[in-house]
């Protein structure tokens, strides 16, 4: 039997198939790493606004036994690893807490004691 290259015949990739090859490689690349940053996100957002309920419970059962609203947010609340939670302002009959996704800056919300949603921002 003869080798392809006895018969003048040369075997391999052409550079437009290695061109195209690249190129759709490149694409999915691409789409790869945009659904990674929207995921990052949503897990962000998930977690601040997580956070800010387990706040607002702790400040609710804080006023339950004292009859008022604390002036900060009670020790028995701990914030998730990358939220960070702040007691923004308050008195004795309502309060603002926001916090603040540590991994994507852009994640930022907030909670009032009138108000049971967080809401995108700050107090």
């Amino acid at each position: 039997m003869h080798s392809p290259q006895q018969h003048g015949i040369k075997t391999g990739f052409t550079i437009v198939e290695l061109v195209v090859v690249i190129a759709v490689i490149g694409i999915l690349a691409t789409i790869v790493i945009a659904s990674y940053g929207a995921w990052r996100e949503k897990v962000a957002t998930s977690l601040v606004k997580n956070d800010l309920h387990a706040a607002a419970a702790a400040m609710q059962g804080a006023r339950n036994f004292n009859d008022t609203y604390p002036l900060s947010i009670p020790s028995t609340f701990e914030a998730t690893e990358n939220v960070q939670v702040t007691y923004m302002s308050g008195n004795a009959y309502g309060y603002c807490v926001q916090a603040t996704s540590t991994e994507e800056s852009s994640v930022q919300f907030y909670i009032e004691e009138t108000n049971t949603e967080p809401q995108p921002g700050t107090c």
